[in-house]
């Protein structure tokens, strides 16, 4: 999860080196950016899975519903 290009190529490049895992970046968007839409674009570009518009969304069950990830609640 990260906010800047610098997170996305973060997981690319732990892609890389672990591509036994599964990985995928999630980013957010930063409360500062006035043109949201590009800038998760530009996320998107740079290897991001999905784009939230806030870290509030990161929940339950976006990771079950986008993630694949199974719920122990």
């Amino acid at each position: 999860v990260g906010d800047t290009v610098a997170d996305m190529q973060t997981i690319r490049a732990a892609q890389q080196i672990y591509p036994q895992q599964q990985w995928r970046a999630i980013g957010v968007l930063p409360p500062h950016v006035q043109h949201r839409q590009q800038y998760a674009q530009h996320l998107i570009h740079h290897g991001a899975f999905k784009v939230l518009d806030n870290v509030q969304a990161l929940t339950t069950e976006f990771i079950v519903r986008e993630l694949g990830a199974k719920d122990s609640g």
